[in-house]
């Protein structure tokens, strides 16, 4: 038997489409036009290195990632990543699964801040503190 969401799999990145927290690279953006309760909408949408379908980028997880990735300014998050995981949200009066970004930087990327940090810091050292 088939699974449905593999039979009505959408053109875009849903909830199905992740299976745990999954750490992805910004590769741009693009503005789709959607159908919305029979409305046409521009919508803008994030690529990811790693996946095949965009994003549609909402207000919330637009937020979150100028928050993680500190700008607004889309151009600035290319090469940049961030995790995404599945929430239940309050949607329309019913709770549905849906795609979110974590308000922290991926591990890796979190890892190699900190190892710059404390590069910058150890390369500002004095060198009268050496002991020899």
């Amino acid at each position: 038997m088939a699974n449905i969401n593999e039979m009505f799999a959408g053109k875009y990145l849903g909830a199905v489409d992740i299976d745990e927290d999954m750490d992805v690279t910004i590769i741009g953006e693009s503005e789709v036009e959607v159908t919305n309760e029979g409305r046409k909408e521009m919508k803008f949408c994030l690529h990811f290195k790693e996946l095949d379908k965009p994003m549609i980028l909402n207000k919330t997880n637009a937020k979150a990632i100028a928050q993680v990735l500190g700008s607004a300014n889309t151009e600035d998050w290319v090469g940049q990543r961030v995790t995404l995981y599945v929430a239940t949200v309050d949607s329309f009066g019913k709770q549905v699964e849906a795609v979110r970004v974590k308000l922290r930087a991926p591990k890796a990327a979190a890892a190699m801040k900190d190892l710059t940090r404390r590069a910058n810091v150890n390369t500002q050292n004095d060198e009268s503190d050496i002991p020899f």
